[in-house]
């Protein structure tokens, strides 16, 4: 893994000012269209691929392996 913060590093890919803005529109879209499209789940953890998951969906989730991860934030929209 990295160092790098997955909240920051996908907050500043789309503009936000705050990690916050993330959470409403048009942030949220963009954030989950950013990550799914061109964001490398192996850089992260597992801990925070399924933080992310609950922050963007608000559905509480544990991924267990980065096939499970990357399969439900292609199906999520």
């Amino acid at each position: 893994m990295s160092e790098s913060n997955l909240f920051e590093d996908l907050a500043h890919s789309v503009g936000c000012l705050y990690l916050s803005d993330m959470k409403y529109q048009p942030y949220n879209s963009y954030a989950k269209t950013k990550f799914r499209n061109d964001f490398s789940l192996e850089k992260y953890s597992l801990e925070e691929l399924s933080d992310l998951y609950r922050y963007l969906y608000n559905k509480e989730r544990v991924f267990a392996s980065y096939e499970e991860a990357a399969k439900a934030f292609r199906k999520s929209k």
